[in-house]
C-alpha cells in the first residue's frame, strides 16, 4: 500500500511540474528585461549602438567570428537598457555585417539559459523547452516551428507583467537556422 502511495505521490508531482512553463529568458547571461545583465555583460556605452530599422529599436551583437548575429529588441515605453525579445540568426559570409553599428562579443555562440543555440534540430530544441512546438508553416525548404504563452497569473511571469510570452524557432534541414523569444508588443 505505501509503495502505491507513493507512486501516486510521484506521478502527481510530475503532472504539476509538467504544466508549469518555465520560460528562457537570457542569451549568453543577457536576461529579458534586466538591465543589470545587459550593463554587466555589453558596458554602460550600449545605448550608444541602438538604431531603429523599419519596426523596432534594437542593438546588433556579433559573435566573435560574425558568424551570428543576435538582436535585442526594445519596447516602445521600456526602460533603458531593458530589452523584450531576442532574435538570433546564422550570418551568411556574402552579408555586410558592418552594415549597422554593431557589438561584437567574445563568444564563439550565442546559447540561451535553456541551452538552445543555432544548428539543434527540432526534437533538441523542443526537449531543452520542455514543451512540444507546432508547426506554423513552411515556406522555402524552412520549418517554422512556435509556441505563444499568455500570461493569466502565472508566477514564472510575474516578475516581468508582459502579457505574452513567445518563442519561434526556424529549421532548414532538421537544423536551427534562426530563432527568437520574447515578450511581444501589443
Amino acid at each position: 500500500m505505501r509503495i502505491f502511495i507513493s507512486i501516486c505521490i510521484v506521478l502527481l508531482c510530475l503532472r504539476c511540474f509538467s504544466q508549469s512553463f518555465v520560460p528562457d529568458t537570457a542569451v549568453n547571461r543577457i536576461a529579458l528585461s534586466d538591465s543589470t545583465s545587459v550593463l554587466s555583460i555589453l558596458g554602460k556605452d550600449c545605448w550608444n549602438f541602438v538604431f531603429e530599422d523599419t519596426d523596432h529599436v534594437k542593438v546588433i551583437i556579433f559573435n566573435k567570428k560574425k558568424t551570428e548575429k543576435l538582436e535585442l529588441i526594445f519596447h516602445e515605453g521600456g526602460v533603458l537598457n531593458e530589452f523584450s525579445e531576442f532574435k538570433i540568426f546564422q550570418v551568411n559570409k556574402i552579408s555586410n555585417s558592418s552594415k549597422y553599428k554593431s557589438i561584437t562579443l567574445n563568444v564563439e555562440h550565442f546559447q540561451s539559459a535553456k541551452g538552445i543555440m543555432l544548428g539543434l534540430s527540432p526534437k533538441s530544441v523542443e526537449s531543452k523547452l520542455g514543451i512540444e512546438l507546432e508547426r506554423k508553416q513552411s515556406r522555402n525548404g524552412e520549418v517554422v516551428l512556435f509556441f505563444r504563452k499568455e500570461i493569466d497569473n502565472d508566477p514564472a511571469f510575474r516578475k516581468y507583467n508582459m502579457p505574452v510570452y513567445y518563442g519561434e524557432y526556424i529549421f532548414r534541414n532538421d537544423q536551427l537556422i534562426t530563432f527568437s523569444f520574447g515578450f511581444e508588443q501589443l
